[in-house]
């Protein structure tokens, strides 16, 4: 039944019809910006692939994946699969099903601190790793492929009247200024809260 679920979706998308090429694992429950990220890119990669998503949290347009359907990709054809990982986890279980599955492991590293030595190890044994950034690159310790993160311009495309899109947030004055994600101090929350109580004296606008 998932398995032709995954089938319907992927038609619908104008994908083919061979089976999966990219699986997209999110394998941690809580909600996070990897999460986040995946379920911004799932999408679009699903017009271009035969995309499956493994885990909670799925986006709509993009298929399914069940331990079933996993379990199939073993019977499948000779071709590769991509395993796209983002987390720790998802990297470790993309080692342990390559060992007996058909796949190319990818892991993105976004991060830009000193990794421990097991996701050293780890990275050493992908594929290939991808970076958002030069500065997350030089922390992979391994040859890393700079890709940036991508904005959909028709999502974030400006109001075509500013003032009144403000106006209708219900927020005062006539700008805002926002700092996205978890509050953790390499972030640098604590520098955005400091330059605003400087900066909002002199400019309450």
């Amino acid at each position: 039944m998932q398995g032709r679920h995954i089938h319907e979706t992927n038609q619908s998308h104008g994908q083919r019809e061979d089976g999966i090429e990219t699986v997209i694992p999110n394998l941690s429950w809580r909600y996070s910006g990897a999460t986040a990220t995946n379920q911004a890119i799932a999408p679009g990669l699903a017009r271009l692939l035969c995309v499956a998503w493994l885990g909670p949290d799925r986006p709509g347009g993009v298929a399914r994946l069940t331990l079933r359907d996993l379990l199939r990709l073993r019977a499948r054809r000779p071709s590769p699969v991509v395993w796209h990982a983002r987390r720790n986890i998802e990297m470790a279980v993309g080692l342990l099903l390559k060992t007996c599955w058909p796949f190319v492991l990818i892991f993105t590293s976004a991060g830009q601190r000193h990794h421990t030595a097991i996701t050293r190890w780890m990275i050493k044994r992908v594929d290939a790793v991808i970076a958002p950034s030069a500065a997350s690159a030089s922390f992979a310790h391994r040859p890393a492929h700079v890709i940036h993160h991508g904005v959909d311009p028709v999502r974030y495309a400006p109001a075509a009247d500013r003032a009144a899109a403000w106006a209708a947030t219900g927020l005062p004055r006539h700008y805002g200024i926002g700092c996205f994600g978890r509050i953790r101090r390499r972030k640098g929350t604590d520098v955005f809260v400091s330059a605003m109580c400087r900066l909002l004296p002199r400019f309450p606008d």
